[in-house]
């Protein structure tokens, strides 16, 4: 048994790597065979983020199935389905064969959820039937609840694990409080598998991307990462599978994704992995892959430490309010890829692997974009001037102090006096109101219930503030 292999449901995220083989050779040697045993008790009209689980789950299910590996056999066992109070409603809707995938998609979007949950006998009963003594067998469990129905999950597992010849089941808990999940992790263990708890539509597509790596054959890469005191992330860790252009550069869209530190890869070739450790740390290296054969590669996060502090122009520094940062890596044509930093304070420290990035930074309606290299070992201290100035906006109405909220936008103009669409900064105020913004030419537009719209053209240099006093008039 094999117990690096990840958790739940999915065998074929990306399968554009798939080996091209005749029906005969499908259907006579698949590359895995195994059952999703759905839970369709009751409990899954439930709702996560206003959605019903069932719902989320036939969505996920069909995205699935648009990609699924003719040479992976899959059956479908639901229970919970047929009636309400019986530990025996489970059955079997698609025995295990190929080229299932539109039956699965349409069994799973006529499930009307009612039952209980018997979901240790369910395994069991899909165990059997994949004859599990006699042959290798894997059994994908989604269950939204704990076991209702009397039966010891952890002592059937283990049961399972000792009787079956290769046997696995991988359990994913939907929307399962920590409290609920010893029993599923248990029979996931005991099987040699895994347990992922998801909490939202997201997360059941990860653990869908996840599985898909650990049910198809092909080459076992396993990536050793590196963090910046040289010792190694044991979890936690997103790997992006991509196909490589002639200068070895990442490209198009991820062709798989995978969590933890095994990825397989089924087709020979060159490809990009990208590696993801939570939001601030990312990597990636080109990988030659070889047919069946398993292969140790070492990522080293070790990169450059940057102590980033602000004043608002050179040698003022800034009085109120945060500093809002993001940072991107530039891939080689000069764009930028997703974020993998972000904080907020007028100083922070960023930890980054070697590479280039681009600072983004904003202080109210102020931005400032720096470049710069990260160097493993390297500590720099880079301090950013956002070049601004203050406008200080003084209203009154009616021949007095507004007595409301005045709601105020800032917008660029621009060398040729067109103004900009898109508002650099906005705010509400009952009183007198401040715009902090960098060096240049805007339009201020403020509005007030009852009273007629009023905007103003304004000049912001740096380290001044300039006042503008304005009137508004009843409609």
């Amino acid at each position: 048994m094999r117990h690096f292999i990840f958790a739940f449901f999915v065998f074929a995220f990306a399968f554009a790597f798939a080996f091209v083989l005749s029906p005969a050779q499908a259907a006579d040697e698949p590359d895995a065979r195994a059952i999703l045993v759905l839970d369709a008790s009751g409990s899954m009209w439930g709702q996560v983020d206003g959605k019903n689980k069932i719902v989320i789950a036939r969505e996920v299910i069909a995205d699935m199935m648009e990609n699924w590996d003719e040479n992976v056999h899959l059956g479908l066992s639901a229970y919970g389905h047929n009636s309400k109070g019986d530990c025996n409603d489970i059955e079997t809707l698609i025995k295990v064969g190929p080229k299932t995938d539109s039956k699965i998609v349409e069994i799973v979007n006529g499930l009307n959820p009612k039952g209980k949950t018997p979901l240790t006998a369910a395994v069991k009963k899909a165990a059997e039937e994949l004859k599990y003594t006699e042959e290798a067998a894997t059994v994908i469990l989604l269950s939204d609840g704990i076991e209702t129905c009397d039966l010891d999950p952890c002592a059937v597992g283990k049961s399972l694990e000792e009787e079956g010849i290769d046997f696995t089941a991988h359990v994913i808990g939907f929307d399962v409080k920590v409290e609920d999940q010893a029993g599923l992790k248990c029979l996931a263990e005991n099987t040699g598998g895994k347990f992922l708890s998801a909490d939202n539509a997201g997360q059941l597509g990860e653990a869908l991307e996840a599985i898909a790596e650990e049910v198809r054959s092909g080459a076992d890469m396993v990536f050793v990462i590196v963090d910046k005191n040289g010792e190694r992330y044991e979890k936690d860790v997103r790997y992006d599978v991509f196909a490589v252009d002639e200068n070895d550069e990442p490209k198009g869209k991820a062709l798989f994704s995978a969590i933890d530190d095994f990825v397989k890869i089924k087709n020979p070739g060159r490809y990009y992995v990208k590696v993801r450790v939570g939001q601030a740390v990312h990597g990636g290296q080109v990988i030659e892959v070889k047919a069946d054969e398993t292969q140790e590669h070492e990522i080293d996060m070790r990169g450059g430490t940057f102590n980033l502090s602000t004043f608002f122009t050179e040698g003022t520094p800034l009085t109120k309010g945060d500093v809002y940062w993001n940072i991107y890596p530039v891939k080689a044509d000069g764009s930028t890829d997703k974020s993998i930093f972000s904080d907020v304070g007028r100083q922070i420290v960023a930890e980054l692997p070697p590479g280039k990035f681009r600072i983004h930074a904003r202080y109210h309606g102020a931005f400032k974009y720096l470049d710069i290299d990260s160097k493993a070992g390297e500590t720099t201290d880079l301090k950013v001037n956002f070049e601004a100035g203050n406008v200080k906006i003084i209203p009154s109405a009616d021949g007095g102090p507004i007595k409301n909220d005045a709601y105020w936008n800032a917008y660029p103009i621009k060398d040729n006096g067109e103004v900009e669409q898109k508002n650099r900064d906005a705010g509400v105020a009952k009183g007198d109101f401040w715009f902090v913004l960098n060096e240049g030419r805007y339009q201020i537009r403020g509005t007030l219930r009852g009273h007629k719209a009023v905007s103003f053209d304004i000049d912001v240099k740096q380290g001044e503030t300039a006042e503008h006093t304005v009137s508004f008039e009843k409609k």
